[in-house]
């Protein structure tokens, strides 16, 4: 091996599953044994070193069983993504459906897109146009015509924000969207016209006000991990000052395990 370089081979044996690794380098220096840290940059590619172990950035590597190839569909598609929310309404009569409460609904199309915040920069009311499953089953023609043969859908799931990465019911599509009975319709009419259907599921955290959580008890008293250590779902999160302090994107959106 040259000189200055060198290697190291690690056997992942634990099971499959993402694992983050970074490195330690003890050098003896004229104040005794110093430790430097090497891990990733923050744009990824080549690795950077850190003097403080708290700022490294690891390295991830995704460790699996076998091969899952991607069906011949997939591999030849042509994706169209949907956010629900701002794609089309497809009530007749225009309406809304099932609005959520404390929420923000624009008067027309032509309405630009703005956030309504607090003083503190947090969302104060998330906005909705509007849109729903019909108005994306409406535009199948329109999407086949232009060569579409697979859609992909941003969250439909339960959730209290636009976007829906705030799941707060994985076995619920969210109303304002409609319901099972039009997502088959959409699936249905999907397959007549030989396209398929994607959906973006967020498994990595939940909304803080959603059933496993449940900050503000929108699922009652007893549910939810913030309600009850006892709760079935007490484990999916990490409490470092329970049920106050727990790790979270915004404060909004609750990391799993």
């Amino acid at each position: 091996m040259e000189k200055g370089l060198y290697s190291s081979s690690v056997q992942f044996d634990v099971g499959h599953g993402l694992y983050f690794y970074y490195f330690e380098i003890s050098e003896q220096s004229d104040w005794g044994l110093v430790k430097h840290y090497y891990g990733r940059s923050e744009s990824g590619g080549e690795g950077v070193l850190y003097i403080s172990e708290q700022d490294v950035r690891p390295f991830q590597v995704t460790v699996y069983d076998k091969d899952d190839k991607a069906p011949e569909w997939y591999r030849d598609a042509v994706f169209y993504q949907i956010f629900p929310d701002r794609f089309n309404n497809g009530n007749s009569d225009g309406k809304i459906n099932a609005p959520k409460p404390n929420s923000f609904i624009y008067g027309s199309h032509q309405d630009q897109p703005m956030y309504v915040k607090e003083e503190n920069g947090d969302i104060a009311r998330w906005d909705f146009f509007g849109g729903n499953l019909k108005g994306i089953t409406q535009k199948i023609p329109y999407l086949k015509e232009l060569g579409v043969t697979a859609i992909y859908l941003n969250p439909i799931f339960s959730a209290t924000s636009n976007h829906r990465y705030d799941t707060n019911d994985y076995l619920a599509i969210d109303t304002m969207l409609g319901s099972e009975v039009d997502f088959k319709e959409l699936i249905d009419k999907l397959h007549e016209n030989k396209m398929h259907l994607v959906l973006d599921g967020v498994f990595s955290h939940v909304g803080k006000d959603s059933r496993y959580f449940n900050l503000a008890g929108t699922f009652g008293s007893k549910e939810g991990a913030t309600k009850t250590p006892k709760s079935p779902y007490f484990d999916w999160f990490k409490f470092t000052d329970y049920p106050n302090d727990y790790k979270s994107w915004w404060g909004s959106r609750i990391y799993l395990k």
